[in-house]
């Protein structure tokens, strides 16, 4: 998997996100406008000015819960959406500007797709299906090398022994693969997903990720990937774009998402979190004094955000940053009583109780001690709480 962070334009055009570019992306979004009419009369922004570019080789995941733009965003990259306003590029190819006229039709648009139904052609064999795009594209290979491609595919995705099969003798996962193969047996440069592992069972599906990867990191196509599944996007991303109503409010590698939410928005979707309500006390350029439920809790200051005195903010933290004693600790340290723990099979969720708050508490198979109604004192380093202000 690629580890690019940077993300770049055309050679020598300025960066609408900031900064001279240094080479051709592999997709560029430029200020995309997607707007639906509901019954009535509302008009939902479905897109709202988003800019979003991929690098040659990047894998960037769009996520967020359903209604939040993602897949609306994906089908104007490919052209089966006609966004109202903006811009769209392919390898450097224009296929959609609004102020222009352009809107190339997703099949002058050099890109390949996995949809989530696998999209398969039930009359056609799995040799056949692979090789569609190839004998309907420009130019068109010869029979051999329309044989040696497809051949290829299908063992890279360990399905050579399936060729000869329909998609009704497969099963799920098997045609995935299939959807797949047929996806990259182009050599494609930009690959779209989406959704693709939705429907496979977990074990499937987890094996689809690795060989996902292994993939792309050697054919080094860029991808763009939308998920609702915080794992998925936090597994295979380089980059994971967290989406809200039309627009993106976190863009980041997955750690800093996961660890550093923008927004309480952010927070709240990715991963499990505890969270309160609080005011600000005192804020500086080392640290931010917090008044809550719990007493003062300090953290560090935001980095994207100018915090004053009085502002109401929301404090965060992990499950797994906390730690358990017996004895009061120096900073962020409250007493709780364990209501209830589970067994989650890598780790243990305890559930306590502090001034009627519910705080989750993960730890360790095998780091007992505990029993529900015990009294622990629960601590949280400064520099593993998040203070963000309120969205």
């Amino acid at each position: 998997m690629s580890s690019a962070q940077a993300v770049a334009s055309v050679p020598g055009a300025e960066d609408p996100l900031g900064g001279p570019s240094a080479r051709v992306a592999a997709l560029e979004v430029v200020n995309l406008q997607k707007r639906f009419r509901r019954a009535g009369g509302t008009v939902v922004k479905a897109v709202d000015e988003l800019s979003l570019r991929v690098d040659p080789g990047e894998f960037v995941v769009l996520l967020g819960p359903s209604g939040c733009g993602k897949t609306t965003l994906l089908r104007s990259v490919a052209g089966l959406e006609h966004p109202d306003a903006g811009k769209v590029s392919i390898g450097g190819q224009t296929v959609f500007d609004s102020e222009r006229g352009i809107n190339a039709g997703p099949e002058h648009r050099n890109f390949s797709m996995v949809f989530q139904s696998y999209a398969l052609w039930p009359h056609m064999s799995v040799f056949n299906n692979v090789a569609y795009p190839l004998r309907n594209g420009r130019p068109r290979p010869s029979r051999s090398e329309i044989r040696e491609q497809v051949n290829t595919a299908l063992q890279q995705v360990g399905i050579a022994e399936l060729a000869d099969q329909y998609p009704n003798q497969i099963s799920g996962g098997q045609q995935q693969r299939v959807a797949l193969a047929r996806a990259v047996v182009k050599g494609d440069d930009l690959v779209l997903f989406d959704e693709p592992l939705s429907n496979v069972d977990a074990k499937v599906r987890d094996q689809l990720r690795y060989e996902l990867l292994a993939m792309q990191d050697r054919l080094g196509f860029a991808a763009l990937y939308v998920t609702h599944d915080q794992a998925e996007a936090l597994q295979l991303a380089d980059r994971v774009a967290v989406l809200g109503e039309g627009s993106i409010r976190h863009l980041g590698p997955p750690g800093e998402v996961y660890s550093r939410p923008a927004s309480p928005y952010v927070a709240n979707f990715v991963g499990t979190a505890n969270t309160l309500q609080g005011r600000v006390v005192t804020s500086d350029a080392s640290e931010v004094v917090v008044e809550t439920t719990l007493g003062q809790i300090v953290g560090p200051p935001p980095s994207a955000a100018d915090l004053v005195d009085g502002d109401d903010v929301m404090v965060m933290w992990r499950p797994e940053r906390t730690t358990t004693s017996s004895q009061e600790q120096a900073t962020n340290s409250w007493p709780a009583t364990l209501v209830r723990s589970s067994f989650m099979g890598s780790y243990i969720e305890d559930l306590y109780q502090a001034d009627e708050l519910s705080l989750l508490v993960w730890r360790s198979e095998g780091s007992g001690g505990v029993s529900d109604g015990d009294t622990r004192w629960l601590t949280v380093e400064p520099a593993d709480i998040r203070v963000l202000k309120q969205d």
